[in-house]
């Protein structure tokens, strides 16, 4: 640790998302998922979520190329900042549980209502015709800090 930069030790919880940070989950925050590769690399890619008691839930289009990496590892890692307080995050570790296409259109559009503040229920550049995956993950540990 360099001089004069103090440690961060976030709380952890054993799968259970603190009551003081489910308001996250109401505002448009930017989620960063982290998935592993067959490599071992890490790939991450923003997302949108919502929570739904305690877990969340993603929409992923049918024919991305996170899909397959899900099929193949459900183990992943999501991070939330809080955009008006950049050093209160949540850290989610834990695994997908269900890729399913029941839900996904209908998910889609509730969070491109949340972060777009849109009408249409399909976000710009998005193609309906190949379809969108319900992604549910069920975080097993939560990592939290607010600084």
């Amino acid at each position: 640790m360099a001089a004069g930069i103090p440690a961060v030790t976030p709380a952890v919880t054993p799968g259970l998302i603190p009551a003081e940070y489910r308001d996250l989950f109401g505002k448009p925050c930017i989620a960063y998922l982290g998935a592993v590769l067959r490599s071992g690399r890490v790939l991450v890619n923003p997302v949108w979520c919502e929570l739904e008691g305690q877990h969340l839930n993603l929409v992923l289009g049918a024919e991305g190329g996170k899909v397959a990496i899900l099929h193949r590892d459900p183990r992943v890692t999501l991070c939330i900042t809080d955009p008006e307080t950049p050093n209160r995050y949540l850290e989610l570790r834990g695994r997908v549980t269900s890729l399913s296409p029941e839900g996904g259109a209908a998910l889609l559009a509730r969070l491109n209502r949340r972060y777009e503040e849109a009408a249409d229920p399909v976000p710009a550049g998005s193609d309906p015709a190949t379809g969108y995956l319900k992604v549910v993950f069920k975080p097993e540990e939560v990592r939290h800090y607010t600084g």
